[in-house]
């Protein structure tokens, strides 16, 4: 009797120990990565995101080697290092490091953020308290805005300095929750449920008042996305997944139908109305674009160019700046993303591969009509590709003999 209630309290104590790791664990890239990438979103305050980055790396870097680098996903690595190179190679060709310092910033986010994961053990509590303390983070930015400036349906910023900056909060925030409400498989309290609820519907409103086109452009991305992940379960006959697919999009369609109701899509569409009877729906875009397009190179053209017009596009501006071969090696990177959250939401057995999915087909669709490489989505994408790849190996390492009949929370 007394050794099984020692042993009931040694679990009890490795428990409880687990659950704080968990919570540190996710909380450094919330407050050193995702929260300074969402003030930076604010131009007066991108020294935040530097900072926050800065530190993320140097936390992740100064973590002890816990697992062999076979762990790491060797195409992504790979593709990731090539983007390095190429960095440096045009860094070198325009004398200008700004290259580096992006890509090679993506990179050691990257490693850091796989480092700090190889300390968790339930990859499942780290997914929940990683959602958790976003909505935390996304419910103080939206409250600080609020007290700022009262909303108003015309273009609101709030505690940014455009509308589209918090275009590009809403649609982050929203894309992350559409994820977790419309395929995730975690089982959540009442309360956090609530939480997730109110968040999500204020980023959908803050998204429709701020009257940016990209955003709702990246947001009705996942949908469609997940539209096709909805005929996907169809054929496949599975039942709990589209309930939960329908669930989540009615509860779309309803607060989209409440905000129109209520005025907020009349300065959308009235700008819409206006570009069309102008006969330029792009708002000059597409002749920028091709400005831009005239004057790439291989490397980029670095400092050198210089040009009256804003790209509005962060390919076009990835293409005119660093040049054709970091551009095509960074879509690359997040086409990765994409295939990985897409084919592990169709197989439904992991916890980050739908918000992956829903956050990176937004970020790559908004990044179409607006520039913002350290904008949240890009992040938010990065830390939850190296959990599903860490989720992979936890689910390889239970269907191992050595591993299998051991309690989740004291392996190692």
């Amino acid at each position: 009797m007394e050794i099984r209630q020692t042993r009931r309290n040694i679990l009890g104590h490795q428990y409880r120990k687990l659950k704080f790791s968990h919570r540190i664990a996710a909380l450094l890239p919330v407050f050193a990565l995702i929260l300074p990438a969402q003030l930076a979103l604010n131009s007066p305050w991108q020294m935040a995101f530097n900072v926050g980055l800065l530190v993320f790396i140097l936390g992740g870097l100064l973590l002890p080697v816990k697992v062999p680098i076979q762990r790491y996903d060797a195409v992504q690595f790979s593709i990731l290092i090539l983007l390095l190179v190429s960095a440096c190679v045009s860094a070198a060709f325009n004398r200008w490091p700004r290259s580096l310092l992006v890509y090679g910033g993506i990179m050691l986010g990257f490693i850091s953020a796989t480092r700090s994961i190889e300390y968790v053990k339930n990859p499942s509590a780290y997914v929940k308290y990683l959602v958790l303390g976003f909505c935390f983070t996304s419910l103080g930015i939206v409250a600080a805005s609020f007290v700022v400036q009262p909303p108003t349906t015309m273009r609101y910023s709030g505690i940014f300095s455009k509308p589209n900056s918090m275009g590009w909060f809403g649609s982050s925030a929203s894309s992350l929750l559409l994820g977790v409400f419309v395929y995730s498989r975690a089982k959540w309290r009442t309360r956090e449920t609530i939480l997730m609820a109110v968040v999500f519907t204020l980023s959908l409103l803050l998204m429709f008042i701020c009257n940016a086109r990209s955003a709702l452009a990246g947001v009705c991305t996942s949908l469609c996305v997940f539209g096709v992940v909805f005929f996907h379960s169809f054929v496949m006959r599975s039942k709990a997944r589209r309930t939960r697919l329908i669930f989540g999009l009615t509860f779309i369609v309803v607060v989209a139908a409440v905000a129109y109701w209520l005025g907020f899509f009349d300065r959308v569409i009235e700008k819409f109305q206006n570009t069309a009877l102008r006969g330029d729906v792009s708002q000059g875009r597409f002749y920028v674009w091709s400005v831009h397009l005239e004057n790439w190179k291989w490397f980029g053209n670095g400092p050198k160019y210089i040009s009256r017009y804003i790209s509005h596009n962060t390919y076009v501006d990835h293409l005119t700046k660093y040049g054709l071969v970091p551009l095509i090696l960074f879509v690359m990177f997040l086409g990765v993303l994409f295939v990985s959250g897409y084919y592990y939401t169709i197989r439904g057995t992991y916890q980050s591969a739908p918000i992956l999915l829903s956050v990176v087909s937004c970020f790559m669709a908004q990044a179409m009509f607006e520039t913002g490489t350290s904008t949240p989505g890009l992040w938010i994408a990065i830390v939850f590709y190296c959990s599903l790849r860490f989720e992979l190996h936890c689910s390889k390492s239970e269907r191992s003999p050595r591993t299998a009949s051991r309690p989740a929370y004291i392996r190692t």
